[in-house]
């Protein structure tokens, strides 16, 4: 199994930025952090899957963030079975307001936004990188046994 990415493993956020006066705004990076989002799910649903371990939703969802430069939105995505079809599903759950036109070096608009990320990156060091620890051993012990049986076996 490879990666999402040649560097990438497990990615737990990503990233969409546009030009808040281009053509591109949050209509259209919501629209790729829909794709990275539906990808990045199905490749830790596939990982965990082959590591013998049950992939949950909690599991398996990503998060991603949308920016215009003005503004950020904050998704989270995840995938569902029913009745044996897959559907994919990307939820807005924060939307922050990171201009500050007051001049306020605090910028009181930006403290909501980084506090759900540190909740986000608590949840990714913690439980999340525990679970993908497991599967990585669960694999490397499989391969092992498999390289020791062929060894034997020849």
């Amino acid at each position: 199994m490879t990666s999402v990415a040649a560097t990438t493993h497990f990615p737990f956020l990503t990233c969409q930025w546009k030009c808040g006066d281009g053509d591109e705004g949050h209509p259209h990076a919501t629209l790729q952090g829909a794709r990275d989002g539906a990808c990045i799910v199905n490749y830790n649903h596939a990982f965990l899957e082959a590591s013998g371990l049950p992939p949950s939703v909690v599991d398996t969802c990503h998060f991603s963030v949308t920016c215009d430069m003005e503004s950020v939105k904050l998704w989270v995505h995840w995938r569902a079975s029913t009745a044996g079809e897959v559907e994919h599903h990307m939820k807005r759950i924060g939307f922050y307001v990171i201009r500050d036109d007051q001049g306020d070096p605090e910028n009181p608009g930006v403290k909501p936004f980084r506090a759900r990320l540190r909740n986000i990156l608590e949840w990714a060091q913690g439980p999340r990188l525990a679970r993908f620890h497991s599967a990585i051993a669960r694999l490397t012990n499989d391969r092992q046994q498999a390289k020791r049986q062929k060894t034997s076996a020849s």
